[in-house]
């Protein structure tokens, strides 16, 4: 049985209301024109064991990111949205990326995109440290996601 708690933090999605980010002019972080679109889930890793087909029952859990200069919305099967700031870094190596949500829930991570299909790594408790390695083994509070990009 999945702890609530890592289902929740998953994406910070759990039955949160729709939340507004700042302006992209607030955000001092390197955007990213390849993440630029909406993004499909194909496989969601914690702790090392796939949860992809555990969690697809659940009718929260996020079914499309959409990436839109440096606003990120997720939105559920239920088509509720919870908008965050994104900032990324393509300069550094692994890539980084942090979620601000509202209130100052922040999740730092990694990506590596290869065409239409992105690796993301993120620790998923608030103010983590950031993932240096793209896996979740031993390491609860990181996830792993695949998304695949959508054709619009």
């Amino acid at each position: 049985m999945l702890n609530s708690t890592i289902v929740m933090c998953l994406l910070a999605f759990s039955h949160l209301p729709t939340m507004c980010c700042p302006s992209a002019s607030d955000n001092s972080g390197i955007g990213a024109r390849e993440l630029q679109g909406k993004w499909a889930i194909e496989t969601v890793e914690i702790n090392g064991v796939d949860m992809t087909e555990v969690l697809g029952g659940i009718p929260w859990l996020p079914q499309e990111f959409k990436i839109r200069e440096h606003q990120l919305t997720i939105t559920n099967v239920s088509k509720k949205s919870l908008v965050a700031e994104l900032v990324v870094n393509k300069k550094r190596g692994p890539r980084e990326l942090d979620v601000r949500f509202s209130g100052g829930y922040l999740m730092r991570g990694i990506y590596s995109i290869d065409g239409d299909v992105l690796l993301v790594c993120i620790n998923r408790d608030h103010d983590c440290e950031r993932p240096k390695r793209f896996s979740s083994k031993s390491e609860p509070v990181r996830a792993i996601l695949i998304l695949r990009k959508s054709q619009d």
